[in-house]
């Protein structure tokens, strides 16, 4: 979740605090509404249309969420841009929407190259898309510093084992 800014006046009828706190409740029906009433009032709130695209990944609603993720970053500020494009990648990859969702992913590692959670989606699409030598390519040196992995083990095996490195 994006935390509402302070020290801003706004329309009554945006009020994020009350949303964040019905999302964080679970109540993502309610929080769905409040954050549609602040977009309404402000369409370019971008903690609304962020917090707005979770709810909606988290009802599987994963179009409507990359909408709100892709209207959020035409207004984003430089700081927040990395987590909804990070977000934005997320929904492509749950929808199963794998070759968007890569490119997501490989602009995002390339910035934490270091980042093992980007490293693994992204092999895992490629995994997914039969490139097999680029899984192999980006896991492999992280190998050694995370021996007791057990995502890194089988993504980075099952690469192996369809790239005919059986052994």
């Amino acid at each position: 979740l994006l935390a509402a800014s302070t020290g801003q006046s706004r329309p009554a009828e945006c009020v994020l605090d009350r949303a964040i706190q019905l999302h964080q409740a679970g109540d993502l029906e309610g929080a769905m509404r409040e954050y549609q009433a602040c977009i309404a009032a402000e369409p370019n709130r971008v903690e609304a249309r962020s917090n707005l695209g979770a709810v909606l990944a988290k009802l599987g609603r994963y179009q409507e969420a990359i909408d709100q993720y892709q209207a959020a970053l035409k207004v984003a500020t430089g700081d927040l841009a990395p987590r909804l494009r990070f977000n934005l990648a997320l929904a492509y990859y749950k929808s199963l929407r794998i070759d968007e969702a890569a490119a997501g992913f490989e602009i995002l590692q390339r910035a934490q190259p270091a980042d093992l959670n980007l490293a693994l989606l992204l092999a895992d699409c490629r995994l997914r898309t039969g490139e097999f030598q680029k899984v192999i390519d980006l896991l492999t040196p992280f190998e050694a510093a995370h021996p007791d992995q057990p995502a890194l083990d089988y993504v980075l095996g099952m690469a192996l084992i369809r790239n005919g490195r059986v052994a």
